[in-house]
C-alpha cells in the first residue's frame, strides 16, 4: 500500500502542477500578467545554485512546480487513503500547498509574508491557482473517486 500511496502521490502531484502551470500560463496571456521567477530563486538558494536575478529560470521555475507537486502530491495521497477525501478535503489542502510555499520563500529570504492591501486581484487570481492544483492531482490520479460515493482502500 505504501508503494500505491508513493507513486499515486507522486504522479498525480506532478500531473497537478503541470496543470497549475499551464492554466497559469493561459491566465497570464489573458490578464498580461508577467511571470514570476519567485520559484526559481528559491529552489536556487535552497541548493546553493548561483543566483541570477535578473535572468529569467524557465527550466529552475518549472524543476521547482514540478518538485512541489510531487513531493505535495504524496501527503494529498496519503490524505486520500487516510480517508480525507472530496472538495472539503481538497480545500484544506490548498491552505497546505499555499502555507508550504509561504513557509519557503519566507525562508529562503525571497518572499515575504502576504499582504492583503494594494493588488488584492493578485492573491485572488494564486487562490484559484492552489485549488485549481490541488484538485487536477487529485482527479487525475483517482484518488477522488470518492467524491462520486464509492470508496477506495
Amino acid at each position: 500500500m505504501v508503494k500505491r500511496v508513493l507513486w499515486e502521490g507522486l504522479v498525480a502531484g506532478t500531473a497537478g502542477a503541470v496543470v497549475m502551470t499551464l492554466g497559469e500560463k493561459a491566465e497570464q496571456r489573458l490578464t498580461g500578467r508577467p511571470d514570476s521567477y519567485v520559484p526559481a530563486r528559491v529552489l536556487e538558494r535552497l541548493t546553493g545554485m548561483a543566483e541570477r536575478p535578473g535572468r529569467r529560470s524557465e527550466p529552475v521555475n518549472w524543476a521547482m512546480h514540478l518538485g512541489q507537486g510531487a513531493v505535495l502530491g504524496v501527503l494529498r495521497s496519503v490524505m486520500a487513503h487516510a480517508g480525507l477525501r472530496g472538495p472539503w478535503s481538497s480545500a484544506k489542502f490548498a491552505v497546505v500547498r499555499l502555507t508550504n510555499d509561504q513557509i519557503l520563500e519566507n525562508a529562503t529570504g525571497v518572499g515575504a509574508p502576504p499582504a492583503m492591501t494594494g493588488a488584492w486581484s493578485s492573491s485572488v487570481i494564486t487562490g484559484i491557482g492552489w485549488a485549481r492544483w490541488s484538485c487536477a492531482g487529485v482527479w487525475g490520479s483517482g484518488t477522488g473517486r470518492t467524491w462520486t460515493g464509492s470508496r477506495r482502500r
